[in-house]
């Protein structure tokens, strides 16, 4: 990863920062366009959820799926950036499918006999639920 950059990476981060300080640098610089992206979906209207709650999911799903090392297989910004959209466009894909799903079954009817709290749609299709 060494680059005539002052030491610098692909991101701006050097090789000995940690995981977790390069998704902080991504998070800060990059939500805004992720949240326009998740505006943009039409899944995105149709779940009722924010486009923050789906701009927050699509960063943990590539969190949890890209490693530390695995930044060095994007070529390039427009690659990685490309990759983030995706993230966008499958959360709200799948939470709007999980919402339609539930209806469906009938789990979302008022009359659950349930003391549990209702939860999001959001919350139900974490990426803990489903493979990456």
């Amino acid at each position: 990863m060494k680059r005539s950059d002052n030491g610098k990476g692909r991101f701006g981060l050097t090789n000995s920062d940690s995981d977790a300080a390069a998704w902080t640098v991504i998070a800060e610089r990059y939500r805004r366009l992720l949240i326009v992206w998740a505006v943009r979906c039409p899944a995105t209207a149709a779940s009722g959820e924010s486009a923050e709650g789906i701009d927050d999911q699509a960063l943990t799903r590539a969190w949890s799926a890209i490693s530390p090392k695995g930044f060095g297989s994007f070529p390039n910004l427009a690659a990685f950036l490309s990759y983030l959209h995706m993230c966008v466009t499958h959360v709200a894909i799948v939470v709007r499918a999980f919402l339609g799903i539930q209806y469906n079954a009938g789990f979302l009817s008022q009359d659950r006999g349930s003391t549990e709290e209702p939860r999001s749609p959001l919350e139900l299709a974490s990426p803990a639920c489903y493979p990456g």
